[in-house]
């Protein structure tokens, strides 16, 4: 109750529904090449390197006591590419990625936000220009739908309930603030304007406390 209002400005409601609104969309997508620059790692690494981090990352959820305590599979029975059923708590990886060249195409993707984000449209050019493959992969993850949604779905295991959790959607019944404004650009790149529309119906829906939408035509914020 010490919390009279909060202001929400381009922010997310559902980072799972924004992600995968991004990674199925065509063209060039800054936040959707945020997300891969944290999460490709997964889709890449090599099972044996999966679990150890998982195990790790289980660890610290259960000190801060704040996340879930169990990774949740959907999918008990899966089938891998050969289409041998596996049991679903993990995917069964036959990728088989140089580490250096996995950490190359990861940086790829730190570049090209650098170039939007600081206005060096140059820097992921620089990069790429003497890394051929590198180039090829990068621009095969921007430019192949149906490429990028299969590390998608390679990611999605290891990251569904840290969305989950990192969603204000999920934390909605939660508000105890008398006042809750959205603010949003219409044009927003990163975040989708939609996000917020979502937002403010969730909260309509759930008769949350007092709480305004206001987008801005023509704004990217």
């Amino acid at each position: 109750e010490k919390i009279n209002a909060i202001l929400c400005v381009g922010s997310f409601c559902s980072v799972k529904e924004a992600a995968m609104r991004a990674m199925e969309a065509g063209g060039f997508d800054t936040s959707r090449n945020l997300l891969l620059y944290n999460f490709l790692h997964f889709s890449h690494q090599r099972e044996d390197e999966l679990e150890m981090e998982m195990e790790m990352e289980m660890e610290m959820r259960m000190k801060m006591k704040k996340m879930p305590r169990e990774r949740k599979v959907k999918d008990k029975t899966s089938q891998d590419e050969d289409g041998l059923e596996t049991d679903g708590t993990v995917p069964e990886f036959r990728l088989s990625v140089p580490r250096k060249f996995r950490s190359d195409v990861i940086e790829a993707l730190r570049q090209s936000i650098l170039d939007l984000t600081i206005g060096d449209t140059k820097r992921l050019d620089r990069f790429l220009q003497d890394k051929p493959e590198v180039a090829a992969e990068y621009r095969k993850i921007q430019n192949d739908v149906g490429y990028r949604m299969e590390h998608v779905q390679r990611i999605l295991p290891y990251v569904e309930d840290t969305m989950d959790f990192l969603s204000p959607l999920e934390h909605i019944h939660k508000l105890r603030c008398r006042k809750v404004v959205l603010v949003h650009g219409e044009e927003d790149c990163v975040v989708p304007v939609q996000e917020a529309r979502l937002m403010h119906k969730s909260m309509l829906r759930l008769k949350a406390r007092e709480h305004e939408l206001k987008l801005g035509a023509n704004q990217t914020y």
